[in-house]
C-alpha cells in the first residue's frame, strides 16, 4: 500500500515537472521568436537587448548566443560581438554549424577594421569546417586582393617616405652648403671691407697731410669757387634779363601789330609801359655788364697770380720740367679761362640781341622782327 502510495507521488512531481518544462520552453521560444521578429524589421538593438536576456536565462545555448552576436553586430557593436563569437568558438558544446558561422562572423569583423590578414585566417578555419560555402570563398578572395593591395600601398608609402627623407636631407645639405659659401663670402666681404677702410684712412690721411702741408692751394681753391659762383650768380642774371628784354620786344611787336592803323590811349601808355620797361631792362643789363667786367679781372688777376706761383715753384724744385709744365698750361686751360671763355660767350649773345633791340620803335610793325 505504501509502494503504491509512493509511485502515484512520483508519477505527479513528474507530470508537474514536465509541466513546468514545457511552460518555461514555449515562454523562451516565445522571446527568441519575438528577437528574431525584432532582428527582421531590423530593431537590431532591440533585438540585441532580448537576445542577451535569454542568453542570461539559458548561458548554455549556443544559438541564442550566436543570434545575440548577430544582432551586436548589425547594431556597430563590433567589440561585444567579437567577443561573443570568440566565446562561440571555443565553447565544447557549440556544433560544428555554430563554430562556422562564428569564424565566418569574425572574419567579416576582422575584413572591416581593414585587418585583412587576420580576416583571411578566420576564413580559411570557416572553410575547413564547411568547405563548399561559396559566400566563405568569395570573401576570402576579396581579402587577398585587399592585402595585397594594402601592401603595396604600404610599400609605396614606404617609398615615398625614403625618397621625401632623401629629398630633405639633399635640402639640408645644400642649405649647409650655401650657408657655408654665405659664411665664406661674409667673411671674405669683411677682408675686402678692412682692406677698404684701411685704405681709406690711408688715403685720408694723406689728403689731410697734403691739406696741412699745402695751405695755401687750399686758398686758392677756395678763391676760385668763390669767383666761379659769382661768375655763375651773374650769368643767370643775364639769363634772366636777357628773357625780360625779349618779352618786352614781343609785347612791343604785338602792340605794333594791333595798333597798325590807330592806337587807342590805353595801347599807347602800354607801349609807352614796355619801351620804359624795355630801357630799364637795358639799364640793368649795363649794370650786369659791368659786374661781369669786374669779375673778369679778377679772374684775370688770380690767373696771372697763379701762374707767377707756378713758374716760381717749378722753377725752384723742378727747374728740368719748366718747358714740360708750360706746355702742359698750354693745353689745358685754367678753371677760370673756362669761365672767361662761358661768359665771353654769353656776351656775344648779348650783343646780339642789343644789335636787335637798336632799331626805332614805331606805330608800324619793324620790319626785322
Amino acid at each position: 500500500m505504501k509502494s503504491l502510495k509512493f509511485k502515484i507521488l512520483f508519477l505527479a512531481a513528474l507530470l508537474a515537472l514536465l509541466i513546468f518544462i514545457i511552460i518555461f520552453s514555449r515562454r523562451n521560444t516565445a522571446k527568441n521568436n519575438k528577437a528574431v521578429n525584432l532582428y527582421n524589421k531590423g530593431d537590431f538593438g532591440q533585438a540585441a537587448q532580448v537576445f542577451a536576456e535569454e542568453s542570461f536565462k539559458q548561458p548554455g545555448n549556443i544559438s541564442i548566443l550566436n543570434n545575440l552576436a548577430g544582432s551586436q553586430y548589425k547594431n556597430s557593436q563590433i567589440d561585444a560581438a567579437a567577443d561573443d563569437y570568440s566565446f562561440v568558438v571555443s565553447s565544447t558544446q557549440a556544433s560544428r554549424a555554430d563554430k562556422f558561422k562564428a569564424l565566418y562572423a569574425l572574419g567579416n569583423i576582422e575584413y572591416k577594421k581593414n585587418n585583412f590578414e587576420g580576416a583571411i585566417d578566420f576564413y580559411k578555419k570557416a572553410l575547413k569546417i564547411n568547405p563548399n560555402d561559396n559566400d566563405a570563398k568569395y570573401n576570402l578572395e576579396n581579402a587577398l586582393r585587399q592585402l595585397e593591395q594594402q601592401r603595396n600601398q604600404q610599400n609605396n608609402q614606404q617609398n615615398q617616405t625614403d625618397k621625401q627623407n632623401q629629398q630633405d636631407k639633399n635640402q639640408q645639405n645644400q642649405q649647409d652648403n650655401q650657408q657655408n659659401k654665405q659664411n665664406q663670402q661674409g667673411d671674405n666681404k669683411q677682408d675686402q671691407q678692412n682692406q677698404n677702410n684701411q685704405q681709406g684712412q690711408n688715403n685720408q690721411q694723406n689728403q689731410q697731410n697734403n691739406q696741412q702741408s699745402n695751405p695755401e692751394k687750399d686758398k686758392e681753391r677756395k678763391q676760385q669757387q668763390d669767383l666761379k659762383n659769382q661768375m655763375d650768380e651773374n650769368a643767370k642774371k643775364q639769363q634772366e634779363n636777357a628773357q625780360k628784354q625779349k618779352d618786352a620786344e614781343q609785347k612791343l611787336k604785338d602792340a605794333n601789330a594791333q595798333n597798325k592803323n590807330q592806337q587807342s590811349k590805353q595801347e599807347q601808355d602800354a607801349q609807352k609801359k614796355a619801351e620804359q620797361d624795355l630801357k630799364d631792362l637795358k639799364k640793368e643789363k649795363q649794370e650786369l655788364d659791368k659786374q661781369k667786367a669786374a669779375l673778369n679781372d679778377k679772374i684775370e688777376q688770380e690767373k696771372n697770380k697763379n701762374t707767377k706761383q707756378q713758374e716760381q715753384s717749378e722753377g725752384a724744385a723742378m727747374p728740368v720740367q719748366l718747358n714740360q709744365g708750360q706746355d702742359n698750361n698750354n693745353k689745358e686751360a685754367s678753371p677760370a679761362a673756362v669761365l672767361l671763355d662761358y661768359y665771353n660767350q654769353t656776351d656775344k649773345n648779348s650783343d646780339k640781341l642789343r644789335r636787335k633791340i637798336k632799331t626805332p620803335i614805331t606805330n608800324g610793325v619793324q620790319k626785322d622782327w
